[in-house]
């Protein structure tokens, strides 16, 4: 199971965590944080990018009284 932590409620600038796993893929290559237009995360730093286990940290670009970011 993937993760972001805390989710969805941060404030604009905290630091978000986001786990998981690849399911069998090569490892994590890049997150996306959002749209080209409307991104929701800002500074993601993968730190891990293992195929069994991924870490990144990021910023949260948007404040918690936007609208939603996730269908």
């Amino acid at each position: 199971m993937n993760r972001v932590c805390p989710n969805p409620t941060t404030t604009r600038g905290e630091k978000v965590t986001i786990t998981g796993s690849c399911g069998g893929g090569e490892g994590l290559r890049s997150v996306i944080g959002g749209f080209p237009d409307k991104p929701a995360l800002e500074n993601v730093r993968i730190l891990r990018s293992g195929p069994d286990e991924f870490l990144a940290t990021a910023s949260d670009r948007c404040s918690s009284t936007a609208e939603p970011r996730w269908a």
